[in-house]
């Protein structure tokens, strides 16, 4: 079924030859609106502060996620992984059919290895995996459902979704919704949370080109090249994954296609060897930090009251300025040791309370 699709898409070079006009319209009954992309909204934690607003007490969360605007994101992140996802992202109708060729071409002559995993790039594009993660009904995307069926009605509905929101501002709305959504790995959901969880890193910015080609190439296969699995402490403590493991292949393989297919990026022959040899440095798990528990799980009580339970308040995206004031809680709390403790102690160490 499908490799007959590919070649109506190869020698017609449009959905509608692909399939036809009955087929799509067929298939397309039942779909979500294609502008329902206006209107995606993103899990993300529900951060507790302090009365200034300044002091993050504690975060209630699903999922690991920042989001992030279209400015938000640095040409050198849109570059990375167009490069690793969808080198003809920025001209194409939502599905790529050189690519879907080229991918049943493969499988047809041998089986993936870890090698492959490392460096190939799959038949579905950027707006596809989109469509997959949110505008699909569930039937398509459950477990035992048809594998080249579900390949088919995604193109409808990226060619859909292309159509609905044309030219560079459309564009520029999926692969925003994209760098949003996609898992990155060990929980990271976003392209800004996976700059932090694995490097500690904030603003997008700051990414160097290696970072950044490390983590467009983690989306192929997350749990697979989670940077975690292979890394290992070197003689100074830092946490380095090997440049032979399959997440540092990958990288290179990034790194490697940048200059061929990025649109923005332009890097020299010696930067590009300068990033090859940048190790890949992790940041390691950060534990998170809850200031004032008994209180800050009181306020969440109160917040699932408000807001209907747990769902809302751990992916609702809420920011909440709380009356507590960090000194005098210092202070009470200090001083409740003091009358508790203090007395049951040895003159010396009741002293050093005070």
């Amino acid at each position: 079924m499908l490799v007959a699709i590919v070649v109506g898409i190869g020698a017609a070079g449009s959905l509608v030859a692909m399939t036809g006009i009955g087929v799509v319209n067929a298939l397309a009954v039942g779909l979500p609106d294609p502008t329902d992309l206006d209107s995606l909204t993103f899990a993300q934690p529900t951060i507790i502060y302090d009365r200034t607003g300044s002091v993050e007490l504690a975060r209630f969360q699903r999922e690991e996620r920042r989001v992030v605007t279209f400015d938000e994101v640095p040409q050198l992140i849109l570059d990375t992984t167009t490069t690793a996802e969808d080198r003809t992202f920025w001209k194409n109708d939502g599905f790529d059919p050189a690519a879907i060729v080229a991918a049943v071409a493969q499988n047809a002559g041998a089986a993936s290895d870890t090698e492959g995993l490392a460096s190939e790039r799959g038949a579905s594009t950027i707006t596809q995996q989109l469509i997959r993660a949110r505008l699909l009904p569930a039937e398509y995307v459950a477990d035992g459902a048809d594998r080249y069926l579900r390949k088919v009605v995604e193109v409808i509905q990226a060619a859909r979704v292309t159509g609905a929101f044309p030219g560079e501002a459309g564009k520029e709305k999926i692969i925003t919704a994209y760098l949003n959504q996609i898992y990155y790995g060990h929980q990271a959901y976003g392209v800004a949370a996976a700059a932090k969880v694995y490097f500690g890193i904030e603003d997008l910015a700051q990414l160097t080109t290696a970072q950044a080609a490390l983590l467009a190439g983690l989306p192929k296969s997350p749990s697979s090249l989670d940077p975690y699995l292979f890394a290992q402490p070197d003689a100074d403590g830092r946490l380095v994954v090997p440049a032979d493991s399959p997440p540092g292949v990958r990288r290179d393989w990034v790194l490697e296609n940048l200059a061929e297919s990025a649109r923005w990026t332009t890097l020299s022959k010696a930067e590009i060897e300068a990033a090859l040899e940048e190790p890949v440095v992790l940041a390691g798990d950060q534990r998170p930090v809850m200031v004032a528990p008994h209180f800050v799980w009181q306020v969440r009580k109160v917040l699932e009251e408000l807001l209907g339970g747990p769902e809302a308040v751990e992916t609702g995206g809420f920011r909440v300025n709380t009356t507590l004031d960090l000194e005098a809680q210092g202070l009470a709390e200090k001083w409740v040791a003091v009358t508790t403790i203090a007395p049951n102690l040895e003159r010396d160490a009741s002293d050093a309370m005070l």
